[in-house]
């Protein structure tokens, strides 16, 4: 098992690993930490002690879990301690910005995945109604207005058309 992963070692590891070695940095962890900073440029991250109100904590912690590019839906599954802390205490994808990270959501492909299962073989699919599928109506209806569009340019730009509506009053053959 590997202690240093994208140039931070875990206390954790380093415990199950070489708990000798774990006790002689807690003895001398100022100058040990000093000295793989300076001559590596290595960090510490305390997952034993480790404080999640610490900035450089979280950042740390990050870094050595998922790497510069962090998924928000992953984080929130894997870690929603972490998730919930940075989004509802520390002010949420701004904060992970100032921390250096690369913002990645799920959502972009959950939107395109539901648009997908609701075509039939000709690409039609019903109209989407805001109140029946909101987290659909509204994602797509975002992304619309971002590119000066309407909801069913939109679609219609991503390569399906929306069916009439049937129940539209227009029949002439009623009697």
């Amino acid at each position: 098992m590997k202690l240093n992963k994208r140039g931070i070692i875990s206390l954790k590891k380093l415990k199950q690993q070489n708990y000798y070695l774990y006790k002689f940095y807690l003895r001398n962890k100022d100058l040990i930490d000093s000295k793989l900073f300076l001559e590596h440029g290595m960090y510490i991250l305390d997952d034993i002690h480790g404080q999640e109100t610490d900035g450089e904590y979280l950042r740390r912690y990050l870094i050595y879990h998922y790497g510069k590019t962090v998924n928000i839906t992953e984080l929130r599954k894997k870690d929603y301690n972490i998730y919930c802390y940075m989004f509802y205490k520390c002010g949420g994808v701004k904060y992970f910005k100032t921390l250096g990270f690369k913002i990645v959501y799920d959502k972009k492909d959950y939107v395109f995945k539901e648009l997908e299962k609701r075509a039939d073989k000709d690409g039609y699919i019903e109209p989407i109604h805001y109140k029946k599928d909101y987290n659909l109506y509204y994602a797509l209806y975002m992304r619309a207005k971002k590119q000066g569009k309407s909801l069913n340019e939109y679609i219609n730009e991503l390569g399906y058309k929306i069916r009439e509506r049937i129940d539209t009053g227009n029949d002439k053959n009623i009697s």
